[in-house]
């Protein structure tokens, strides 16, 4: 019984479902012949009185305004049919729009501008604060955009530099940033050279500034490349901080990528710059992917523009957060005085920052406010600070302090030292 009952409804509801658009199409017919018996009426009257005529045109005024009505209930009722006759949509799309019928199964979500898409992209990036740092053969060229875009750089030693011409050159780097960085290089010194510097957003837009200029510097006396040494990496899931000193001031780079061989120039190269002239350096890449070997190259320049770079190496980063909680251990503690200055030297078995407290008193009180101390916020291995202003021929002690990127902080015992007499 239970069979035949459901096997009954469901076939009412076909019959339902088909006898829709035939209604609607029925009534559609009926309301056509009614309207072409009214022409012909009209026809047959056209002789009437002017005010007959005028009560009649009141009338197809009326007429016109409950047909439309009626059209719209219709044509509700004929919307079904779009199940069955896919050119319903086409057909129909003057009074699917106007919102006066309420449509089923999404037909007015389609009609009415929910599936809009977005104002695409016309506007093109806006070039300021365009700078350059030229070295004897090779020059840094910075700006900056109102949105993340790529960097170019082309130059010659003429111009206005032609950006069309194949033989012009130029170094770009894919990466969509607003603060641009592109190093051009193999520049001849003492020269002056002229640059157009161009961006394009991820929309392709593209916009491209005026001509600059720049000169090289001169050659110098200093043609010793600085030495890099001391490389050290710290790792988590997604940075690496990657710490080096070198022999002499210079700025720094870490080139960086997740195959062999690491680009240093062109628009596959990745870096970040240490951009301050210093000794030690210390610099963390940032978003990267869990459980992935990087390999490295750091770059130093000094200030006479020689360039040195290091051997590749590389880091793994933590496929997990691993929380460092050991401090650093000191060792190899060394000074070195004379009659006003002192050096101090350490290392430490991890990276870490660099602090000495000294005192012409025993114990060095650590906590005073007045307790004069030196320190280097780089994460180093190899550590070194220098004590100033000391009193000849007098005994100091001091104490060392070394600070992990964890924050782990380790202090050694004291150690004392005596100034030379300066005779």
């Amino acid at each position: 019984m239970n069979t035949h009952f459901k096997a009954s409804i469901g076939f009412l509801i076909v019959a339902l479902l088909l006898a829709s658009p035939a209604v609607g199409l029925a009534r559609e017919n009926e309301s056509k012949g009614k309207d072409k018996k009214q022409e012909t009426h009209k026809v047959e009257k056209k002789d009437s009185s002017s005010k007959k005529q005028s009560d009649d045109d009141d009338k197809d005024d009326k007429k016109k305004k409950d047909g439309r009505k009626d059209s719209n209930s219709k044509t509700c009722l004929r919307a079904w049919g779009h199940i069955f006759a896919p050119g319903w949509l086409k057909k129909n799309a003057d009074v699917a729009r106007d919102g006066t019928c309420h449509l089923p199964f999404g037909i007015g979500k389609k009609f009415r501008g929910h599936n809009a898409t977005t104002t695409p992209d016309t506007t093109a990036p806006v070039i300021s604060s365009i700078s350059s740092k030229p070295a004897k053969t090779q020059a840094e060229i910075r700006w900056t955009t109102n949105e993340k875009s790529d960097s170019t750089v082309f130059w010659s030693l003429t111009s206005p530099v032609d950006v069309s011409a194949s033989a012009t050159k130029s170094v770009t780097q894919k990466a969509l940033v607003k603060d641009h960085q592109v190093i051009v290089k193999n520049l001849a010194t003492s020269t002056t050279y002229y640059i157009v510097v161009r961006s394009r957003d991820a929309a392709g837009n593209t916009t491209t500034s005026e001509t600059r200029s720049f000169t090289t510097k001169a050659p110098s006396t200093d043609t010793g490349a600085p030495t890099i040494g001391n490389v050290a990496t710290i790792i988590s899931t997604s940075t690496v901080r990657v710490g080096w000193t070198n022999n002499e001031n210079a700025t720094g780079r870490v080139f960086y990528s997740t195959t062999l061989p690491v680009a240093l120039s062109g628009s596959g190269a990745q870096f970040i710059n240490s951009a301050s002239t210093s000794k030690s350096h210390s610099v963390i890449l940032t978003s990267l992917t869990p459980n992935t070997t990087y390999y490295m190259v750091v770059e130093s320049t000094d200030t006479s523009g020689n360039v040195s770079t290091s051997a590749t190496f590389s880091a793994k980063t933590a496929d997990h957060v691993v929380s460092d909680t050991t401090v650093p251990v000191i060792s190899a503690v060394a000074t070195s005085a004379g009659t006003s200055t002192a050096t101090v030297t350490w290392t430490t078995n991890e990276s870490a920052d660099s602090k000495v407290f000294w005192s012409a008193t025993s114990p060095v009180n650590l906590s005073s406010v007045s307790t004069p101390s030196v320190s280097e916020t780089s994460l180093v291995t190899s550590h070194s600070l220098s004590l100033s202003s000391l009193a000849t021929s007098t005994q100091y002690y001091l104490v060392i302090r070394s600070k992990d990127a964890a924050g782990n902080t380790t202090t050694s015992n004291e150690f004392s030292f005596t100034t030379g007499s300066g005779l």
